[in-house]
């Protein structure tokens, strides 16, 4: 939403917004002129030729309320950022369960190495330009393509990318066959070709475009692009990028994790279809730095290692939890904060062994995001059935027993690893916080 709001101003539209916190998202928009109110002051309502909302806050909620009351116009999220791709000439659309928004910033940053000056449109922080959007020119848009709510049928990319399908969302899904299906429709809208996960991409997907504009990338040598010689430094991975036997040149990348060697071959397969040199390839994933709130460190010192990540579905766990031991120099200890009721409901046996590897597990209560309660999805069902696999399972209602259980229980060398997409980033860095005032008292006092 913010990343639009700044797209629209620049544009010279007249943008106001609202929201039910103050953030440093807000901070940032107010700071380039964008009006934004906290909580329900609705006058911008009343004037406002168009409203523009997330799927994210209810549709019970006062500023929706307010604008049917008026019979504004309105569209939601997706449908106008359908409109706003429409203007481009080459849409270029990431999407998938995982790996959206760290692909779609690697794409990025080759477009940008090679001066292709796109824009691009992004659901996290670029750690390399401090934003979730780059204004470029009117070419290439590069977006992240959401399948919430079939969110991603508002596109009508040039060019798909699809990194990987697997349950979730299923308070909109009903089954697993319902969201391929949407991502079966998403593929037909996709006008000149599809890139797609050859090793985790159902095989019946594919059907639907020629094979004269499908490329497939992985790890397995039956794919167009895959990776051979996978070396591993301190969790950061290089490889050897071959198109069918040819040996096109090593890849190194900056960040951590083998599931990112995925994301690189996503973004390497189709910059490769747009014509960019591979040695501009090298140089933008050598200095890629990653992605805000994805396996990033908020507190390293000789002791003691923070890590927070954006993980919430239990694949995401696996993968994170397997990255941090490659890194981890003590114990794991993982805070983990469980997003919506459906999701925890929905997948509950896959969460109970999703933190297998972690010394130590630390459930808090559900972020709710837009969702009221659902009997079975609650963190305490959680914490009932990750302790059924991890025997040194906590849950933890407040912030102050959370703080005091991980001062009294924290050793030198372990890692703390903070999961979650909701409230979870905030409640790391308050402990950042006290552990860095612990610190600074601890200091000596020089004169």
């Amino acid at each position: 939403m913010s990343a639009l709001a700044t797209l629209l101003a620049s544009k010279k539209y007249n943008v106001t917004g609202n929201d039910d916190n103050d953030s440093d998202i807000v901070q940032d928009l107010r700071s380039k002129g964008i009006k934004v109110s906290i909580g329900n002051d609705l006058d911008d309502i009343k004037v406002a030729d168009l409203v523009v909302y997330t799927n994210a806050i209810s549709q019970n909620s006062p500023t929706i309320s307010l604008a049917k009351k008026l019979n504004k116009p309105m569209l939601e999220r997706a449908q106008l950022l359908g409109i706003i791709a429409s203007e481009y000439r080459e849409v270029i659309a990431i999407s998938g369960t995982h790996g959206k928004t760290t692909t779609t910033a690697m794409l990025g940053i080759i477009f940008k190495t090679a001066n292709l000056f796109p824009t691009i449109h992004m659901g996290g922080i670029s750690n390399d330009w401090n934003s979730n959007l780059q204004i470029g020119h009117k070419k290439y848009f590069i977006t992240e393509a959401c399948e919430y709510n079939k969110s991603f049928l508002h596109l009508r990319p040039s060019v798909s990318i699809i990194t990987n399908i697997e349950p979730d969302h299923m308070d909109c899904y009903h089954n697993i066959e319902e969201l391929q299906s949407a991502f079966l429709q998403f593929a037909r809208q996709t006008k000149d070709c599809l890139v797609i996960n050859g090793d985790t991409v159902p095989s019946d997907i594919p059907k639907s475009k020629s094979q004269q504009n499908l490329i497939t990338f992985g790890l397995s040598p039956t794919n167009h692009y895959y990776a051979k010689n996978l070396k591993a430094s301190n969790g950061k991975y290089s490889f050897d990028c071959y198109y069918k036997n040819e040996n096109l040149g090593n890849i190194q990348l900056n960040i951590v994790g083998k599931h990112n060697v995925y994301n690189a071959l996503g973004a390497i397969t189709t910059s490769l279809y747009f014509g960019i040199q591979f040695d501009d390839i090298q140089k933008a994933l050598l200095i890629f730095s990653g992605v805000n709130r994805r396996f990033e460190k908020i507190y390293d010192t000789d002791n003691l290692l923070m890590i927070h990540d954006y993980a919430h579905h239990p694949t995401e766990i696996k993968c994170s939890i397997r990255t941090a031991k490659q890194i981890a120099q003590g114990r794991l200890i993982v805070i983990f904060e469980p997003h919506t009721y459906s999701r925890t409901c929905a997948l509950i046996d896959y969460f109970a062994t999703a933190f297998n590897g972690a010394d130590k597990v630390i459930i808090l209560p559900t972020y709710p995001a837009r969702e009221s309660y659902i009997l079975g999805g609650d963190a305490i069902d959680l914490f009932y059935r990750v302790a059924e696999h991890t025997p040194e399972t906590q849950y933890f209602q407040h912030l102050h027993a959370l703080f005091n259980e991980l001062d009294k229980d924290t050793k030198s060398g372990d890692t703390l690893l903070w999961l979650g997409a909701g409230t979870i980033y905030d409640f790391a860095k308050k402990y950042v916080e006290h552990k860095t005032m612990q610190k600074d008292k601890k200091s000596p006092k020089t004169s």
